[in-house]
């Protein structure tokens, strides 16, 4: 019964969740999140009231709520929408803490306030900032494709951690914390993880056409400039070049202005400007002439 309600899960949350991560726009990606955010939130603050903890509840629901709707807002390009999230969710970590401690201080019990904004925080930094930057990713070049890769590894590694574990797991993980969790899982969601990435890497190149003909994804969300000609043909077909005697670059000797022009450049103290006109004049003593103007036409000697 247990596999056959997962199951039907999997065939109902699959495609939705695919459908949303590559075709539904940001704003609505982040209302989806927001949502999934608060309710591992909602977990994360019933376990620590099991512990004694008594967090605040609707302040930290609020708080998480604001980030999500600031960052929902559409920005113009990709490197606009990371500067803008990086300032917000930075601003939001440094604040967090002590917005849930000036909160606690209007309790009556000082004693409990600590601990209360301790397990508030955490709850965002833990739960609401990964899950912002999965928005973000998804607002990238190429960000659907990635998004879709964590998510495919991140499956894989749970599907055979469940079946492996299920059916050969025999030595226990953590018995205290999670009972069903075996070593032998672990190692097949480890194996199944990798294993699924580097078929993705190796095949994005044709994921990304199929998903691209199928209307899934933009151009700008697949992956088309990673394969990359091996050398062993460019190697083989590539004639040798002859070596050839080449003599090293000498740089010839500077010739000698004319006595005369150099004592005109010192009267004007425009050494420094006119040596360099006088080499690419190439004045030579032996004519005694230059074949340009020594000076501009309009200077005044």
């Amino acid at each position: 019964m247990e596999l056959l309600k997962r199951v039907l899960t999997a065939i109902v949350l699959i495609p939705t969740v695919l459908i949303l991560v590559l075709r539904a726009p940001a704003p609505l990606l982040a209302l989806v999140t927001a949502v999934v955010a608060l309710l591992a939130i909602h977990e994360l603050l019933k376990l620590a009231e099991a512990y004694g903890f008594h967090p605040f509840r609707w302040p930290t629901y609020i708080f998480v709520g604001l980030f999500f709707l600031v960052i929902a807002i559409p920005s113009a390009t990709p490197l606009l929408s990371t500067s803008g999230f990086t300032y917000i969710a930075l601003s939001a970590a440094v604040l967090a803490p002590f917005i849930f401690l000036s909160i606690g201080m209007r309790r009556a019990d000082l004693a409990s306030a600590f601990p209360s904004a301790m397990v508030s925080s955490f709850s965002f930094a833990y739960i609401a900032l990964p899950l912002a930057c999965l928005v973000q990713l998804r607002e990238q070049w190429q960000g659907s494709f990635y998004l879709l890769y964590l998510l495919l590894v991140v499956w894989a590694g749970d599907v055979f951690a469940y079946f492996i574990g299920k059916s050969i797991g025999r030595h226990r993980m953590s018995p205290r914390v999670s009972p069903k969790k075996t070593w032998e899982g672990a190692v097949a969601s480890v194996i199944a993880s990798v294993a699924v990435g580097l078929l993705m890497f190796h095949y994005s190149l044709s994921i990304s056409t199929a998903l691209l003909h199928a209307h899934l994804i933009d151009l700008r969300d697949g992956i088309f400039n990673n394969q990359q000609p091996s050398l062993i043909p460019i190697i083989a077909l590539s004639p040798p070049r002859p070596r050839r005697n080449v003599r090293p670059h000498r740089r010839p000797p500077l010739r000698r202005p004319c006595p005369l022009v150099l004592h005109r450049l010192a009267r004007h103290d425009a050494i420094g400007f006119f040596w360099q006109d006088a080499e690419r004049t190439r004045i030579s003593c032996k004519s005694g002439r230059a074949r340009v103007p020594l000076v501009p036409s309009d200077a005044v000697l």
